[in-house]
């Protein structure tokens, strides 16, 4: 079957119309309560998306119609239904110009980029980046130019290729095994032979390495551009490739889109080992499901079960899973190219008391692919955790006292230490789930 993007979630949809038909505190043309859209705009700013959800649902009678489409294209995005953000999207920049603010416009530009990115629809996200370059040049934002003028390069030059399709094989079984540090890698055949790429949910494209570019004859595309890597910001220059065709088992790939970097990124050269590619989260998402059993086999596509957990999120083209500690539910970074959880400062702001109280103060070597760094770190010899009603315990988790970037979000990057705990491991992309056995 053909793996398209745009399936509804019911709640969704039912908590809107009815919040439309019936009446409210907040009927048409007025505005929600100062309190309810002020504790929405706080959710949406940290990057809460669960708790944004549960109070958006909650609130939904008490909301004007512009606060439901608003928070409504942001929720739609986050738990993967692109096409019904976009028309959200569309629907509030029919609203006069002085129903949204500077700051919400542009917003919501952002966001539909990141719709269309995930459609493949480049076309589209290479003009809105127009948009949002006319706007960041009024503020002067010098850093948002930057990084707006490098997602510009990437647009266009994929703007002209076709769009990534899967034909999907439903039920299909793989086999799948663990490189030498630990990574999970599968096959992946390209014309008439099959190689290990790493499997890589954190990973915002799938990548290659040049001399694997050129060795299976991809596409290269006329673009370079400055990429950083990981946890230390290394500098290094990337282009961009395109494979014609490839398989994932019995599963065809059609005009996947490659990061190509330099070999020395992917190389480990104290263990004399190199990863050659990685499948990213573009691909992955589009599989619907896949199910990871110790035994070695991966199922792709398999059949979901009707779970209410909608404990899975997307931040851009980083998956987010809500995790509960023993203070409270959090969400974290969800990481199958890491070999084991770490902390971010966040956490370490919001339980200070607790972490100092049990943790010893040390130096830590942190990174991976691209470099590694010393930091100092606090070392919790006991992180307990729950998913999905199931509790683990991780040995020696590190916790960073300084943030990896200003304004980090999130509380850590849960890695395949929690992973390893388990038989069975499903991530649902259509229910947005993720349930371990």
């Amino acid at each position: 079957m053909i793996r398209s993007s745009g399936i509804c979630f019911l709640f969704f949809l039912q908590i809107f119309f009815a919040g439309c038909h019936r009446k409210s505190s907040a009927a048409d043309g007025a505005n929600t309560d100062p309190a309810i859209e002020g504790k929405l705009a706080y959710l949406l700013s940290e990057k809460e998306y669960f708790k944004l959800k549960s109070f958006y649902e909650d609130q939904i009678y008490e909301l004007s119609k512009k606060s439901k489409l608003y928070y409504g294209a942001f929720l739609y995005n986050v738990f993967n239904q692109n096409m019904l953000s976009s028309r959200y999207v569309d629907t509030l920049f029919q609203y006069p110009v002085p129903a949204l603010t500077d700051s919400q416009r542009m917003s919501l530009f952002q966001l539909q980029r990141d719709n269309f990115i995930k459609t493949f629809s480049y076309s589209e996200a290479n003009v809105i980046d127009d948009s949002l370059l006319f706007y960041y040049r009024k503020r002067n934002d010098s850093s948002r130019i930057t990084e707006i003028k490098t997602s510009k390069l990437i647009d266009h030059a994929l703007a002209s290729i076709s769009k990534e399709t899967l034909l999907l094989h439903k039920n299909d079984t793989l086999t799948w095994q663990r490189d030498r540090i630990g990574l999970m890698e599968v096959p992946v055949q390209v014309q008439h032979s099959t190689y290990s790429f790493v499997f890589d949910t954190r990973a915002s494209i799938s990548v290659i390495t040049k001399t694997y570019a050129e060795k299976l004859h991809l596409k290269l595309l006329p673009v370079s551009y400055e990429e950083h890597s990981g946890i230390t910001g290394n500098a290094f220059r990337s282009g961009l490739a395109v494979a014609d065709s490839i398989y994932l088992g019995r599963t065809l790939v059609l005009h996947t889109v490659f990061q190509v970097i330099p070999d020395s990124v992917l190389a480990f050269p104290m263990l004399g080992f190199s990863i050659n590619g990685i499948v990213g989260f573009p691909l992955i998402k589009e599989l619907e499901q896949v199910q990871f059993f110790k035994t070695g086999k991966l199922v792709i596509a398999g059949e979901g079960t009707t779970q209410t957990l909608h404990n899975l999120a997307l931040d851009g083209s980083t998956t987010v899973v809500s995790f509960r500690t023993e203070n409270d539910s959090l969400p974290f970074h969800f990481d199958l190219g890491a070999t084991s959880t770490i902390l971010y400062h966040t956490y370490l702001e919001k339980f200070k008391t607790e972490v100092t109280q049990h943790a010893h103060l040390t130096t830590s070597q942190i990174g991976g692919a691209g470099g590694t760094e010393n930091r100092q770190v606090y070392v919790l010899p006991d992180f307990r955790l729950s998913v999905a009603g199931k509790t683990v315990s991780l040995d020696s988790v590190d916790v960073l006292t300084k943030p990896i970037y200003p304004g980090q979000r999130f509380y850590g990057n849960i890695g395949q230490d929690l992973v390893n705990k388990f038989a069975v491991m499903t991530i649902n992309f259509k229910n947005m789930y993720i349930d371990f056995e």
